[in-house]
Parts: C-alpha cells; sequence; structure tokens
C-alpha cells in the first residue's frame, strides 16, 4: 500500500510539474510569422505600403524604419485581410524600408531582454501580452 501511495504522489508531484512548465512555456513563441505578410504598394490605396496576412492565423504586426529617427508602428491583420501603412513608396525610401516583427494576435515582440522592440534589432521573440 505504500508503495502505490509513494508512486501516486510521485505521479502528481510530476504532473504538477510538467504543468507548471508547460505553463510558464507559453509565454514566449517562436517568432516564425514574418513569412506570413505579404508587402505591396496597393494602387487602390493611394499606392501606399500595405501588408497582407497570407496565413489562416490573426497576426500582429511591428514594423519598425531602417533609418534611425522615425518612430514605428503597429497593426493587426485578421487572415487573409490587409491594410495600409499610409506611407508612399518614396516615404518607404527615405526611411531605407521597415523591419517586420510579426506575432500571433495577442503577443508582442520583445528582445531578448524582454523589452518591447521599438528600434531595429537582430533577434526578438514573441510575449504574451
Amino acid at each position: 500500500m505504500k508503495n502505490h501511495l509513494i508512486r501516486f504522489a510521485l505521479m502528481g508531484l510530476l504532473l504538477f510539474g510538467a504543468t507548471s512548465t508547460g505553463a510558464f512555456a507559453q509565454q514566449f513563441v517562436r517568432p516564425e510569422f514574418n513569412g506570413c505578410i505579404r508587402q505591396y504598394y496597393d494602387p487602390n490605396m493611394y499606392n501606399w505600403l500595405s501588408f497582407e496576412n497570407v496565413c489562416s492565423q490573426s497576426l500582429s504586426i511591428v514594423y519598425i524604419p531602417n533609418s534611425p529617427g522615425y518612430g514605428g508602428s503597429q497593426m493587426d491583420l485578421s487572415p487573409g485581410r490587409h491594410s495600409s501603412t499610409g506611407f508612399s513608396r518614396s516615404e518607404v525610401q527615405s526611411k531605407n524600408g521597415f523591419e517586420l516583427y510579426v506575432c500571433p494576435s495577442g503577443f508582442v515582440p520583445v528582445g531578448m531582454n524582454n523589452q518591447y522592440v521599438n528600434r531595429v534589432i537582430p533577434e526578438f521573440k514573441c510575449k504574451r501580452q
């Protein structure tokens, strides 16, 4: 009987440990969604730079100009939807284009220091809001 109780207690601890570790792991997801965004100049919207979500999941996009001194912006896109940045081709060129940080909806891009992305950085991860 004691062996049975010890096994039961051990299984409970393992299960609790796996659950709490799993919950912690879900605070971040891999940033593998940049390929879901199509960039184009929309002729129906003043030829401004637009982003389209070509994947089946709602996404949050943070786009930061490659040239320092300009502010970044953010938009949310449902699957198959597109939206305009409001920037013309010449404005995009003056900013040297944009670096995209794309996460699933409900997550925000953060650097390896867990700070929100507000400038161009080489690596990021997606953190649950």
